[in-house]
């Protein structure tokens, strides 16, 4: 996928009108990529009571028939209903189901139409309160034990919240969000009630012409800082008992579920073990899909599936009994679902998870995880919070930064001299954030961009790699530096665990200031230090020292980009090998060079001053 464009305003302005519905694919994917608008109901449904369920879904079959699309969503609690357990449905202040009653929707497909949606103020938001302190939350997971030692299930999810106070625009904090967690099955709703927010990576269940696809998501991790690092913990994921072994009880128990409505013998597994990388986190996921028999209705669907295994544990029926024991409050629309019906036959709905309810300027984020009988409470507490960060912890988008390109500065002098090892490089930092990149067009738009180069000059091109996947060039003529080369120290640290330091982003305010600060003294860098005492890179180069014979460059890990000229020399230098310097190891080289792409290898001129 080349392109993945932003949805346009006429989106997003409808919204504000209560009874509107927005399915949003917002992460760049070969199989989710168009976004429904549902505006302006005939009417809604609503149920407000379990005794009503049979007369809801006749209603929803009614206007099913009559050629109608039904959009909205189900609460976590009407699955005590469907599963007979009505004796332990709490009270709730919000419907157990709100459905909107919809001539056509509105679609876009991100990948051929030019949206344009411009980025609200960021809205501030106070910090959000956790429910449970961790001593709390490993006393509830002790009471989960006993349970599972009894034998009475084999998992539990178990939840709390998080909640805030939200005085600006629900909407704008939805835009806000879905920049910082790019999911397939978002989600905003604008009721009368409430709005909701959901930013759900899992699908609950799929229906396209008559087969049904489920997608159980189980099994987390922290994203790494690299493709590599990626790579690695993919695999890590995939190996880890605990999460094969929480994934594979509850793709049994969809499998179960779907035997109930789908013909004989059609239910199959045809991916296990799936990881995904989501922005900050990576998830495993499964794939159960079925072929439904015709005469299934809605009523009959929901009444198998929901609410989805993968958020009540196993079995589903003595899962929720303990989780209405030990959660101290409802969990509303958090692990319902959120979705649409269409007149055809064919709906989709999410697992209505990373779902933020918003009311009267009070917000409230549910999170949890499956617990099973290896479980370690300060692990489990741990990825609750991961699960949160797109919420918690300000990413440059959260915090109010333009969204950020990925670009490559190159040099042409009769040619690009390392343009297919700037072309991985960006391919693999798309890769990692998911930008849409054709890499043909890079290289194409490079070679364009030259043929207006005087032939004997000397060019400094940049190539930057928007989010949607635009590229665009700009070249400038490049004198090359004759003068002294000097250096100065950084007087503050970076952090080797910050993702950016190993990507070339225009994210990157501590080298720009420093970059400045070096133009205004006339000096060629700036060099940092890690938290260790590492060192790790200028702000615009890579750093080699000579000792003994030997050149010597910071290792990747210390935090810092793999430069390609950096690369160039490692591949091609026998001498030349990564290694961990410290400042003291600077001050005693031999010698000091700096190194890019656009300016090759120069020797430092004299030792570094401290700033």
């Amino acid at each position: 996928m080349s392109r993945f464009a932003e949805l346009p305003d006429s989106f997003l302005s409808a919204l504000q009108t209560p009874g509107s519905v927005l399915l949003e694919s917002s992460r760049p994917d070969p199989e989710e990529h168009t976004s429904l608008l549902f505006s302006e109901p005939l009417t809604v449904l609503t149920l407000s009571e379990p005794r009503g369920v049979a007369a809801f879904f006749a209603d929803v079959e009614r206007y099913l028939a009559a050629g109608y699309f039904l959009a909205g969503y189900f609460a976590y609690e009407l699955g005590y209903a469907l599963q007979g357990l009505v004796s332990l449905l709490p009270e709730l202040d919000l419907p157990l189901a709100w459905l909107g009653v919809y001539r056509q929707p509105k679609r876009f497909d991100h990948r051929c139409e030019g949206g344009a949606s411009s980025l609200h103020r960021p809205v501030k938001i106070d910090t959000p309160s956790f429910g449970l302190a961790p001593e709390s939350y490993a006393t509830k997971l002790r009471h989960i034990r006993d349970y599972l030692e009894a034998g009475d299930c084999y998992q539990i999810n178990f939840t709390d919240r998080f909640t805030f106070s939200l005085p600006g625009s629900p909407l704008a904090l939805y835009q806000q969000l879905k920049t910082a967690q790019r999911v397939p099955y978002g989600a905003y709703l604008n009721t009368p009630e409430a709005q909701f927010l959901s930013l759900s990576p899992e699908l609950f269940f799929r229906v396209h012409k008559g087969t049904i696809t489920a997608k159980p998501m189980k099994g987390t991790l922290p994203r790494g800082r690299t493709p590599e690092e990626d790579a690695a913990l993919s695999q890590e994921l995939q190996q880890d008992p605990k999460s094969r072994a929480e994934n594979v009880m509850i793709v049994d128990l969809l499998r179960n579920d779907l035997g109930r409505v789908c013909q004989t013998g059609s239910v199959r597994v045809p991916k296990l073990f799936t990881a995904e990388a989501y922005d900050g986190l990576l998830q495993m996921t499964s794939t159960v899909t079925g072929r439904l028999r015709p005469e299934v209705t809605a009523h009959q669907l929901f009444a198998s599936l929901f609410p989805c295994g993968s958020v009540t544990g196993a079995p589903k029926r003595r899962a929720m009994e303990i989780i209405r024991e030990l959660e101290a409050r409802p969990r509303g629309i958090y692990t319902g679902a959120i979705g649409y019906l269409a007149p055809d036959g064919d709906a989709t709905f999410n697992v209505a998870i990373r779902t933020l309810t918003v009311r009267q300027e009070r917000a409230e984020l549910g999170v949890g995880s499956g617990i099973v009988i290896d479980s370690k409470p300060t692990e489990e507490y741990a990825e609750c919070l991961l699960k949160a960060r797109f919420l918690t912890d300000p990413t440059p988008e959260l915090s109010g930064e333009a969204l950020f390109t990925l670009f490559e500065t190159l040099r042409w002098e009769a040619g690009y001299p390392f343009l297919n090892a700037h072309l991985a490089r960006l391919s693999g930092s798309a890769a990692y954030f998911n930008y849409p990149l054709s890499t043909e067009a890079a290289r194409t738009a490079l070679l364009e961009a030259a043929k207006a180069f005087q032939p004997k000059g000397v060019y400094r091109v940049k190539l930057s790699l928007h989010r949607d996947g635009r590229l665009t060039v700009a070249a400038h003529p490049f004198t090359p530096d004759t003068g002294p080369v000097r250096v100065v120290l950084a007087a503050t640290r970076t952090d080797s665990r910050d993702r950016f330091y190993y990507h070339k982003t225009s994210h990157r305010p501590r080298y720009a200031e420093a970059t400045r600060w070096a133009q205004q003294h006339g000096l060629a860098d700036v060099l940092f230090f890690n938290e260790r005492g590492e060192l790790t890179e200028g702000a615009i180069s890579n750093v080699f020292i000579e000792r003994g014979g030997d050149l010597l460059t910071p290792a990747l890990a210390c935090g810092l980009l793999p430069g390609v000229y950096r690369q160039h020399l490692l591949a091609t230098r026998a001498n030349a090998r990564e290694a961990v310097l410290s400042e003291r190891d600077l001050f005693s080289a031999d010698a000091i060079y700096l190194c890019s792409a656009l300016r090759g290898l120069r020797r430092v001129s004299a030792l570094p001053a401290r700033s």
